[in-house]
């Protein structure tokens, strides 16, 4: 998957895998790599379009989908974590 470069403070890079309904989220600080499952595909334009994204993942998304780190070598490769 491809994780495109976005304006927050929190992340370096979000995507999204329509399929499978994951959101990819790469953290600027440590470059740490989540994904968060059953995301729905509304609620990733709603955050990628979101005024603050770091709002936005903080009020709607941190710890209400389950939640994988994935490495950074899986991340690259486009693999989805079944953990």
């Amino acid at each position: 998957m491809r994780r495109l470069n976005v304006k927050s403070t929190l992340f370096k890079s979000a995507g999204y895998y329509m399929d499978e309904k994951i959101l990819e989220v790469e953290f600027r600080e440590t470059g740490e790599v989540w994904q968060y499952h059953a995301f729905p595909q509304l609620a990733y334009k709603k955050f990628v379009n979101s005024f603050s994204l770091d709002d936005f993942f903080i009020s709607r998304i941190k710890n209400k989908y389950k939640e994988v780190q994935v490495d950074n070598q899986t991340a690259n490769t486009g693999k989805i974590s079944n953990q």
